[in-house]
């Protein structure tokens, strides 16, 4: 069987703990991959993602997640075009959106903060600045609640989510070292234009990252160049894409012929 290591971050690390641990863990757990990808795509804190999902669905719990796949309690405003459910909230009755999936929840949300002008100034904000965030969602007019900042925090805190939020070039190592030491037979990569990411692990002997942004250069990375990592800009490719590239990467194979002269001329192991 393949083995392939995915590198988002630090997606890996205590959250394999938490398999049996609260529901609240058990939610990052599970969404935490999913939270970070979002932050390379669009800008926000994976943390905030987090522990507003936490926060709004009830870790998934609510009848807007259960029935509806609605994690952040997004209401329909005036430009949804897709299904909507009725639920009392702030008034009775009151319509929300649905989603065929929670992962496009997920990415409805980033799009929600990242395209309306009340959020705009929070992308001035550093991704590791979760109270910044926390307290300017509240400025913005995302919550009524008082204390919506302090319980965002509190969750970010207490569950170590600002984790997510930071990505250091030991974990780029790490991934490397890995598919050197043929611990896994390749990697994927994401961070938010790809680049720094690339450059990182192609100082590796052992390494050859090819950067896509669409499915026929994730084709010609492994046809012409035998990537044995797949890096990809998470920030300006689509969740749709990311997996479109992911799977031609994984099922083409390397052409050799004319191309393995110029691999040859690669000083890998």
């Amino acid at each position: 069987m393949r083995k392939v290591i995915i590198f988002i971050s630090i997606v890996l690390c205590q959250v394999a703990a938490w398999a049996q641990g609260t529901p609240q863990e058990r939610y990052i757990q599970k969404w935490a991959p999913t939270a970070v990808r979002e932050m390379y795509r669009s800008g926000v804190p994976a943390s905030i993602t987090l522990a507003q999902g936490i926060l709004e669905s009830r870790y998934g719990l609510s009848p807007l997640a259960s029935e509806g796949n609605n994690h952040f309690g997004i209401k329909c405003h005036k430009d949804w075009k897709g299904k909507s459910m009725r639920y009392d909230d702030d008034a009775k009755g009151e319509c929300f959106r649905v989603y065929d999936s929670a992962d496009e929840s997920f990415q409805d949300h980033s799009d929600f903060l990242r395209y309306r002008d009340r959020y705009k100034f929070l992308f001035d904000l550093k991704t590791t600045d979760y109270k910044g965030w926390a307290y300017g969602l509240k400025k913005a007019g995302y919550a009524t609640d008082p204390n919506y900042p302090a319980k965002l925090i509190k969750y970010i805190e207490d569950y170590k989510l600002y984790e997510y939020d930071t990505m250091t070039s030991e974990e780029s190592e790490r991934l490397a070292e890995a598919v050197e030491k043929g611990e896994v037979d390749c990697g994927i990569a994401m961070c938010g234009t790809g680049d720094g990411m690339a450059m990182t692990l192609n100082k590796h002997r052992g390494i050859r990252a090819g950067l896509a942004w669409g499915t026929e250069i994730a084709r010609l990375v492994k046809a012409h160049n035998n990537a044995n990592v797949l890096v990809m800009p998470a920030r300006f490719v689509s969740y749709r894409m990311i997996q479109m590239m992911t799977m031609t990467w994984l099922e083409t194979g390397f052409e050799g012929g004319r191309h393995q002269r110029r691999i040859d001329k690669i000083p890998v192991q």
